[in-house]
């Protein structure tokens, strides 16, 4: 009855992945799935951990890197899974969605959590036809959206497709969501909105604001125009 659970925990906190899955009456066996060991070590490790103290059971899918066995140290199960990050070559995808499959396959889930494009689109469609429901997980467009081309065209269509079959689709803000909706690649009923990916306030400790009245500022970030470095450098010459 697990995902009847679901579906009413979500149908009181759709605005919070967490508690919905935390006051599940019974143990799950639940799977986390990102492009890089690594986002998953140093963004969603909190989340992991709660789930675990919750009395689920949590199983890490990522490619492997320096953080792998991180993961495994802090008591997860980790998957290695052989996904690029960049790129769209249909054959690696299928070959992707065949991976995926496999996996799922082996471990057996009772639900999958999806985060970035590859594994929300490929990994539900794996999923799908595995019959194993899925909460799916958007905090940000990435550059499919920035471009008009066949690329991001294609896409906007697997998304269309693939975001049919989730319980759930989170957005970490109310543009994106609304992107979404508008372009009718999901419905509105299934997303939900959340605050952001938030941090851990015991390690990023708040500081105050400098005394004095003229201080610097460091942009840290790709020198890319998509990353708001036109912005930036409008905001200097101010």
């Amino acid at each position: 009855h697990f995902l009847q659970d679901l579906k009413l925990f979500f149908s009181k906190f759709s605005a919070n992945l967490l508690k919905g899955l935390i006051f599940i009456h019974h143990s799950m066996k639940i799977a986390i799935v990102i492009n890089t060991s690594w986002n998953i070590y140093n963004f969603r490790i909190g989340l992991l951990k709660a789930l675990q103290d919750a009395g689920h059971q949590v199983i890490a899918i990522a490619p492997k890197d320096d953080y792998s066995i991180q993961l495994e140290k802090e008591g997860f199960v980790y998957f290695p899974i052989t996904m690029e990050n960049k790129g769209a070559n249909p054959i690696k995808d299928f070959f992707l969605i065949q991976e995926f499959k496999a996996i799922y396959k082996q471990i057996q889930p009772d639900i999958i959590l999806h985060y970035t494009i590859k594994p929300n689109i490929y990994g539900t469609l794996a999923a799908k036809s595995l019959k194993i429901p899925v909460i799916n997980n958007v905090s940000g467009l990435g550059t499919i959206f920035l471009h008009n081309n066949l690329v991001s065209k294609i896409a906007k269509v697997l998304y269309k497709y693939a975001f049919t079959y989730p319980i759930k689709v989170f957005f970490q803000n109310n543009d994106d969501l609304t992107l979404f909706v508008e372009n009718q690649l999901v419905k509105v009923e299934k997303t939900g909105l959340l605050p952001g990916s938030g941090i851990n306030l015991d390690k990023f400790i708040q500081q105050s604001y400098p005394s004095k009245k003229e201080f610097t500022f460091l942009l840290v970030a790709r020198l890319l125009y998509d990353k708001g470095i036109r912005e930036y450098i409008e905001a200097i010459r101010i």
